[in-house]
This record gives structure tokens, C-alpha cells and sequence, in this order.
């Protein structure tokens, strides 16, 4: 590979190695790599979007034009491309990049957008299936978790096709600059590749980075997680497609696929279904309530709440703030005053708790939605 590097673009590779099926090396003390180009996205006009924000730009992976002047090479009819990294890879990933990178005034309209999640999981499904039956006496690890997972995918499906019959998207739910793919190990130089840039819903880098987390064992995942929904508030659609794609077990197929490509042991899959219990607990963990007035989601902490204390209690039904822990169920609503003019005009704590609610309670709401204005 070294040879071909030098042929098509003119520079002599140091230090190469190979990284599953693509390429890393070094050259004039800068770190270069060479992968194939599986994207049906147009790599320049990714680019382009970047071309006058200077805050970005600097941070992105150059992409390197070959001989011919083309981004793309193919080597025994295999597209590759090569870029130079221009932010140091040892960086890890982390939810504040995302949040950062996707609060970027850009025109998304350039870029390739991939929100058909449900039809795409379902052709993985097929295709995965087709392998096991083919080959799976080679991988006895991979038959024994692949029901599973290939279950949870279907509960992912339902739920997003649900979701799109029964929620109304809202200017909460626009495109915004996204990633194709957020790889296992968390590498900062997927998050800065313009080859990697598609426009969706801003739930898919988050659950995404959720789940690559927690394989990789961060133990701050859920401070992040906290810190990010302070700032970016969800619809209900939103966060209900963000729940979809946390179920979708995309970190077990990645290493599901390189087993199969031969690049790493079966063994490593054992990593990934011994955490099967702990993340069925991320997912009960993610910090969202939703306002029953105007129906946003957002950190509990964001709202009021009331709590109806449980029957066999002798307390009163009180009014509290949403990072307040209290016994009983909570009806949780939006600390201002338009959700509180129609939570009291529409009645929406008797629908919700299905009882009378004395004015008391009204008041003390009033009261508490003066204090935080």
C-alpha cells in the first residue's frame, strides 16, 4: 500500500500499518489515513459547508485530492480516500464536542440526509441473519447473543415506526448537522471527518455517543448526560426517537462485523454481552420528563413538579422542584408562566391525576413559578 499511496498522491508514507481493512501513517510529522470510502455522500460539498466558519474549519480532517485531482481513488475497483489529521486522535470523544459542533449555525441542506432509521435496521437484520445461517458453525458466540440483540433491533423498529404514526415533529426536531457513523472506541477524528458529515435528527450522535460510552467504560457518562439535556430540550418526538435509537444495539453490531471481517477474535463479543443487564439500567437512567401542558422534554430538574404521596400515606399532595426526590407520583410541568396560565385553565393536574386538586395547590404553583421568573 505504501507504493499506491505514493503513486496516486505524491507523498512517501512512514511508519504505515494497517487498521482492520484501511491505513495509518505518517508523514512530515503529521498523521495521515487512508480508508475506504463506503459513503454515497458528495465529499466536497461536505466541505464546503465549513468554508467561511473558521471557528471549525482548522479543526477538520483535510481531505487530500489525488494525481487526477479527485477525492476518491479506487484501488482494485475500491474507493479509498486520504485525509490528514488536524486535531490530536488520543483526544477522547466526549458529549460536550457534539453538543458543541451541533449548536453550529450551518446550512445543512448540501448534505446527505439519513433518517429512514427503521428500514435500514431491518435490512441489517436480513443481512445478518443470511451470515448466521451461512456461517454461523464458525461463530458459536455470535448464534448464542444474536437472538437477542437481533430482538432488541425489532423492539427498536416498532418503536420508531410508532413514533413517527403517533408524534408531530416540531422546529425542535430539524436536521442539524450529524455524523454516519460514532465508532466504539470514541475516536475525536470521526466527529471532524467532512466524509462522515449526513444531516438527522440531533438523537442520533447523542444515543449514539451513549451507548459507545458506556462500552467503553466512562464513568462520567451519566454527568454528561445530565449537562446535555440542561441545554438541549427534546419534543416528544425527539426524545421518543432518541429512545428508538438507545435501543437499537448498534455497538454489538459493529464488533459483530469486524468478527466476521476477521479483524478482531470472537472472544471480544463476550465484552458486549456481559454488560447486557447494566445498560437495560443506562436506559431506565435517561434524565427526560415530559411537560403536561406543552408536552417538551427535559431534565427533571427543569420543571416543577406535584407529587400525589402514595394512598396508604398521610401526607398532603405538595408542590416541588423537579431535582427534589420525593415518594409518590409526579405530574411535571414547565417552570413559567404560560404553562401555569393553561395547567390551571385546562385543569391538566385533575386529567392527569384523575381527582379534584385544591386551589391551594394552583397557588402555590403561582407562587413558585413568580420565584424562578
Amino acid at each position: 500500500m505504501n507504493n499506491i499511496v505514493e503513486y496516486f498522491y505524491k507523498i512517501k508514507p512512514q511508519n504505515m500499518i494497517k487498521i482492520g481493512v484501511n491505513y495509518r501513517f505518517e508523514y512530515n510529522n503529521e498523521i495521515y489515513y487512508f480508508e475506504i470510502y463506503n459513503q454515497n455522500s458528495d465529499i466536497e460539498k461536505n466541505i464546503s459547508i465549513f468554508e467561511n466558519i473558521n471557528t471549525i474549519k482548522p479543526l477538520l480532517n483535510e481531505i487530500i485530492l489525488n494525481k487526477d485531482k479527485e477525492y476518491i481513488t479506487k484501488i482494485d475497483n475500491i474507493p479509498y480516500y486520504l485525509y490528514k489529521l488536524n486535531i490530536n486522535e488520543n483526544i477522547k470523544l466526549k458529549l460536550a464536542d457534539i453538543s458543541y459542533l451541533s449548536n453550529v449555525n450551518i446550512n445543512t441542506s448540501n448534505l446527505k440526509t439519513v433518517n429512514n432509521w427503521s428500514d435500514l435496521w431491518e435490512q441489517r437484520i436480513d443481512y445478518h441473519e443470511r451470515q448466521i445461517n451461512e456461517m454461523g458453525k464458525k461463530y458459536p458466540l455470535l448464534v448464542e447473543s444474536f437472538n437477542y440483540y437481533a430482538s432488541l433491533t425489532e423492539t427498536a423498529i416498532s418503536y420508531i415506526k410508532n413514533t413517527i404514526l403517533e408524534e408531530q415533529p416540531t422546529i425542535l426536531d430539524i436536521n442539524i448537522l450529524s455524523h454516519r457513523h460514532i465508532s466504539n472506541n470514541l475516536n475525536i477524528k470521526d466527529l471532524y471527518n467532512p466524509a462522515n458529515f449526513i444531516a438527522d435528527h440531533k438523537a442520533r450522535d447523542v444515543s449514539e455517543y451513549i451507548k459507545k460510552s458506556f462500552i467503553n467504560g466512562n464513568k462520567n457518562i451519566y454527568k454528561e448526560i445530565n449537562e446535555y439535556f440542561k441545554i438541549h430540550y427534546f419534543s416528544s418526538y425527539g426524545a421518543r426517537l432518541l429512545m428508538g435509537r438507545l435501543l437499537y444495539p448498534s455497538y454489538y453490531f459493529e464488533v459483530y462485523d469486524e468478527i466476521f471481517l476477521g479483524q478482531e477474535k470472537e472472544k471480544k463479543i463476550t465484552e458486549i454481552i456481559s454488560k447486557v443487564d447494566d445498560y437495560e439500567l443506562i436506559l431506565k437512567k435517561v434524565p427526560l420528563r415530559k411537560c403536561i401542558v406543552c408536552g417538551i422534554q427535559k431534565p427533571k430538574s427543569e420543571f416543577l413538579v406535584v407529587v400525589r404521596p402514595p394512598k396508604n400515606s398521610n401526607e398532603k399532595m405538595v408542590v416541588i422542584d423537579g431535582s427534589t426526590k420525593k415518594e409518590g407520583r409526579g405530574a411535571y410541568f414547565c417552570k413559567n408562566k404560560k404553562c401555569y396560565d393553561q395547567l390551571r385553565k385546562l385543569r391538566k393536574l385533575e386529567k392527569s391525576f384523575k381527582q379534584k386538586i385544591d386551589e391551594q395547590i394552583y397557588n402555590d404553583i403561582n407562587k413558585a413559578v413568580k420565584d424562578f421568573e
